[in-house]
């Protein structure tokens, strides 16, 4: 349980060490509309909270790893005005859905575009 847990801490800490790095070179980036970095998304009081993208994807990724049946499937998030979009191949269309709805509980998530396409694990 305690290892479970540190590698929890651990897989988020990475995460939060990579959305820096993200934050970092997207400031450095020209600025583009699909790059917009902040939006404003309903928080759980129903009203309007500035919510980082970059921080939506850490969240999400961090949720993704914490669950048993996504941690080790080979998703790629990314969140454009908090809009996530996930890709990659998952073995069912049970896993699919259940990734989309995990991520949609993330606070800050608007909408889920669940591109994952469905590939049985032998040809993953």
């Amino acid at each position: 349980m305690k290892r479970q847990i540190i590698t929890v801490l651990l897989s988020a800490s990475g995460l939060l060490g990579m959305a820096s790095i993200f934050n970092a070179y997207a400031q450095s980036a020209p600025a583009t509309p699909s790059a917009e970095k902040v939006n404003y998304a309903e928080d759980s009081q129903g009203g309007g909270a500035a919510v980082d993208d970059t921080m939506i994807t850490s969240k999400v990724k961090a949720a993704l790893s914490s669950d048993p049946s996504a941690a080790a499937l080979r998703i790629d998030v990314n969140t454009r005005q908090g809009v996530v979009f996930v890709s990659g191949a998952v073995p069912s269309n049970e896993l699919r859905d259940h990734v989309a709805q995990l991520i949609a509980t993330v606070d800050g998530v608007r909408t889920v575009r669940n591109e994952l396409k469905i590939m049985p694990a032998e040809n993953q």
